[in-house]
């Protein structure tokens, strides 16, 4: 086993173990006895009544995946994506041009009398997205000055000075990501 599998068994391990806790704690909790089928039946029913519910449509997703694992680059596949759910929502759901631009600008809208499907499908766009983008943004300038200006480089060596093992290097990490 190689060095590198063995130092990445310290943290996996353990991350592996507690997920494995939490998500039998949640089976357990939200098994079967405590699902309303009436609920699920009325979420699946305003589903079937207000879209075209194939399993071709499964290949928009698949296209994707297919393309992620052929490694080509994220933002080509991604663009593979949207364009076949746009054109999915034209010609599969009978959506307008318009409204399927409308859904990618300020996300997919509509109305049942279902609460559950109301609250599952309006989100999204890019509009919801912008705070997150910026966000994202700020950060980058922030460090491109940051390493302009040398002072990353000041804060490696701190950090390089305190972190000589593995176990060290792994909890000066956790530190300064929660600084």
């Amino acid at each position: 086993m190689s060095e590198h599998i063995k130092h990445m068994l310290y943290t996996t391990i353990p991350a592996f173990v507690i997920a494995l806790i939490v998500y039998s704690i949640m089976g357990i909790k939200f098994s079967g006895n405590a699902i309303d089928n009436q609920k699920i039946d009325g979420v699946m029913n305003s589903l079937q009544a207000n879209f075209v519910i194939s399993p071709w449509l499964l290949l928009i997703p698949l296209a994707v995946i297919f393309l992620v694992f052929k490694k080509v680059p994220a933002l080509p596949a991604l663009t593979v994506g949207i364009i076949l759910g746009f054109l999915a929502d034209i010609f599969v759901q009978g959506g307008s041009i318009g409204e399927a631009v409308n859904a990618l600008q300020g996300g997919y809208g509509i109305e049942t009398a279902n609460e559950t499907v109301n609250d599952l499908l309006n989100q999204g766009g890019l509009d919801s997205m912008t705070y997150t983008v910026s966000l994202a943004m700020v950060a980058m300038i922030f460090g491109g000055l940051m390493e302009s200006t040398g002072m990353l480089n000041v804060i490696v060596e701190q950090i390089l000075k305190i972190a000589r093992t593995a176990r060290s290097l792994c909890a000066t990490t956790v530190v300064t990501s929660l600084m």
